[in-house]
């Protein structure tokens, strides 16, 4: 079980709106104020939520893996990007600089090759599938 009991394999953190009002996706609880990432209530809605801010990064132009992963796990965090790029590229069969789209295909591979990378441990497809079915 990944993130337990955060089941936020994407490991999301928490956004708020111009009134520090948190904005809560769809099976999100509230973040209480001494943790640093979203809480949702299953599994499911924790791969949905990814797929979601998957979404609304491709919307935004993070629509490549070489603009995406520097967004999602910035190196001034301590990640390694350029390995976190080239497991998501081997996990997935994408390339650094292939247009990423808001299919099931695409999001379904990103989500797993995501989770996998935030987690050490590769992801359970029934689920990321039905947080896919979520969206």
């Amino acid at each position: 079980m990944l993130n337990a009991p955060y089941y936020n394999p994407g490991n999301l953190r928490p956004s708020y709106d111009a009134n520090h009002i948190e904005l809560l996706f769809k099976g999100q609880l509230p973040t209480p104020v001494n943790v640093d990432y979203r809480l949702f209530v299953d599994i499911k809605y924790g791969y949905r939520g990814l797929m979601h801010q998957l979404q609304i990064d491709f919307k935004r132009g993070y629509d490549m893996l070489c603009k995406l992963i520097p967004l999602w796990a910035p190196a001034c965090d301590n990640n390694p990007v350029k390995v976190y790029i080239d497991n998501v590229c081997l996990w997935t069969g994408f390339t650094y600089y292939k247009i990423l789209h808001d299919d099931s295909v695409d999001l379904i591979k990103l989500a797993c090759a995501i989770s996998r990378q935030e987690n050490g441990l590769e992801a359970i497809l029934e689920d990321v599938v039905a947080g896919f079915h979520l969206l």
